[in-house]
């Protein structure tokens, strides 16, 4: 086998490593388990989840900032779409979408207040 090979092997056995650190997520509302659509890929960081494809949901990067308790600590969440779709009901979810239509009826269009 040559370097080239050896490089490609490792680098394969490594990666498979890293991505046996993801695994499936609960839903933080619900409980109910968010799956990584294609793990057979075996391509997601474990500092990088958000980038990954997840089925039934969202994993995502939340981070505490000056006054929390958890100031500068950071943590991957999951929430499955049906919670989402019930807390953007119940007001405790915001799409951000609908805050830039109401920027955008207000005549805002950016920049400094």
């Amino acid at each position: 086998m040559n370097k080239f090979e050896q490089y490609k092997q490792l680098k394969e056995e490594l990666l498979g490593t890293i991505s046996e650190m993801v695994n499936t997520k609960k839903c933080i509302c619900c409980d109910k388990e968010i799956s990584l659509l294609m793990p057979e890929i075996k391509s997601t960081h474990p500092l990088k989840q958000e980038q990954s494809m997840w089925g039934n949901g969202i994993v995502n990067k939340i981070s505490g900032g000056y006054g929390s308790d958890y100031d500068l600590c950071e943590f991957y969440f999951g929430i499955c779409d049906e919670c989402i779709t019930n807390k953007i009901r119940s007001g405790h979810l915001e799409d951000i979408r609908d805050i830039k239509t109401n920027l955008r009826n207000i005549g805002y269009e950016g920049g400094m207040l």
